[in-house]
């Protein structure tokens, strides 16, 4: 068994998918749009919303959704990702780029438990936490 975290996005999450691959050096391995599925009575933009999408990041996938149309999206349903690293560098590149635009909740820097740390609402409103263990 092994968990696989899901993010839903109210429209935007072609955007998100994109700006994960990027910031994670990803890969789209599955991308499904709401037009591929069965018919339904929606508008052209709707139907180009994603339905379903994977990203292969590493050794491990993360799902990506855009919500039904017309179904608000569950603020409280979300989660936060916690990043792991060994590499304090890709540490930093990864906790930069999640900056952008985004919102830093705590700065990273070398904590007293002795990680350096740091965590970050990115620009799509999903809350990272960032922890390497400092050689």
């Amino acid at each position: 068994m092994n968990i696989i975290p899901y993010l839903d996005f109210d429209g935007n999450c072609e955007e998100a998918l994109k700006r994960y691959k990027e910031i994670f050096n990803g890969e789209i391995v599955y991308l499904q749009r709401f037009k591929d599925g069965p018919d339904m009575e929606m508008s052209q933009s709707d139907l180009e919303r994603i339905m379903h999408a994977q990203l292969k990041i590493g050794d491990m996938v993360l799902y990506l959704s855009d919500t039904f149309p017309g179904t608000p999206l569950a603020e409280k349903s979300r989660i936060s990702l916690n990043l792991g690293f060994t590499d304090l560098e890709e540490q930093k590149r990864v906790y930069d780029a999640l900056c952008k635009n985004g919102t830093i909740t705590m700065p990273l820097e070398e904590q007293f438990w002795g990680d350096v740390f740091g965590a970050v609402t990115d620009e799509f409103g999903i809350p990272w936490s960032l922890a390497a263990t400092k050689k």
